[in-house]
């Protein structure tokens, strides 16, 4: 998988936090919709397609654009957390 970002808004803090919880993808283990999921305090975005789909993630603070496979991959739960999360073209 390909986790290459592309900062839509950038200051030191707004770095810091933005790029802070991506990790590899992995499932969780109730049965999750496509697209972007909070659950609990857990931040998801389950691509439901083939190949990899390049999506936007809406911050409080900025927004930032990274590449996910397919499957459940989480996004991070920082205190800059996501607002929104969605696909926007391949990569």
């Amino acid at each position: 998988m390909n986790r290459n970002f592309k900062k839509l808004s950038v200051g030191a803090a707004t770095l810091a936090l933005a790029t802070a919880g991506f990790g590899p993808a992995t499932t969780p283990a109730l049965a999750m919709e496509c697209g972007f999921q909070v659950l609990g305090h857990d931040y998801w975005y389950n691509h439901c397609g083939t190949g990899n789909v390049q999506v936007q993630v809406d911050r409080l603070i900025g927004n930032e654009e990274a590449c996910f496979g397919p499957g459940a991959t989480p996004v991070s739960r920082t205190l800059n957390r996501p607002t929104n999360v969605f696909a926007n073209g391949s990569c």
